[in-house]
């Protein structure tokens, strides 16, 4: 899969599994722009020293999905720096976790914004980007939580759900473009995002799983690299469950 040639752009790339997506693209040579939400100034020094050699590209850009103006700057900026995209990932953290009886309009809208609207406008403002790419490929990260009910998940596992069909919508239309969309839905992953979270819920989680342990994020990549190459170049509109048999 190396290719100085090809160019990504990971959405949400600085921690957890963008990060080990940014980590494993930069070691394959491809050159690489990632965002986070803030300033990441470490992150991008800890990601270049990962180049292969002095002439790939590892930049970092600033972004929340949840301003559509920010989106197209940044996919402007990519552009520049890149001077098109092969390969597009998209996965900004954003779980809420509350009682169902606490949802509200604000929980509603900061899940649809960041996994729906978010997600939608980002591949719609890249879209142009892919026009001189032989191998365009796109790959959402969901969740196994869009696939069931899951408690004090009301808000975030409808929006990953839509999320699902937003990427099988797309599939269809950017065909005809010969660009690919496909999502991996993690189950529960080794990150940061486990701080604080209730030990026993974490067992629970675990004692269901039939590989009866957590998943790393270099597996989740993984995964997302081989659906954005050419070894699934007849995948789209394809949802793979990387949770472990849960």
């Amino acid at each position: 899969m190396s290719d100085l040639n090809l160019r990504a752009l990971v959405i949400g790339g600085a921690r957890g599994i963008g990060g080990a997506v940014t980590s494993k693209l930069i070691n394959e040579g491809i050159h690489v722009v990632f965002t986070s939400l803030s300033g990441s100034l470490a992150s991008l020094e800890k990601f270049a020293k990962l180049r292969i050699n002095d002439h790939q590209i590892v930049e970092h850009l600033r972004l929340d999905v949840r301003n559509v103006s920010d989106i197209e700057s940044v996919i402007e900026n990519s552009n520049k720096v890149l001077g098109g995209l092969d390969y597009l990932v998209y996965s900004p953290g954003g779980a809420l976790i509350e009682p169902i009886d606490e949802v509200d309009i604000e929980s509603w809208g900061e899940m649809l914004s960041i996994h729906c609207i978010g997600a939608s406008c980002v591949i719609k403002k890249a879209i142009h980007s892919f026009e001189k790419s032989d191998s365009g490929s796109i790959v959402l990260i969901s969740s196994i939580s869009s696939l069931s009910a899951r408690p004090n998940q009301l808000a975030y596992s409808s929006a990953k759900a839509a999320m699902n069909q937003i990427m099988r919508s797309y599939a269809l239309e950017l065909a005809k473009k010969k660009i690919r969309v496909n999502a991996v839905l993690p189950g529960l992953v080794q990150t940061d995002a486990l701080v604080g979270m209730n030990a026993s819920a974490i067992e629970e989680i675990v004692h269901s799983t039939p590989l009866k342990r957590l998943g790393t994020t270099k597996e989740i990549a993984e995964c997302v690299l081989f659906l954005l190459s050419s070894r699934a170049s007849f995948v789209t509109g394809h949802a793979m469950i990387v949770s472990g048999g849960r």
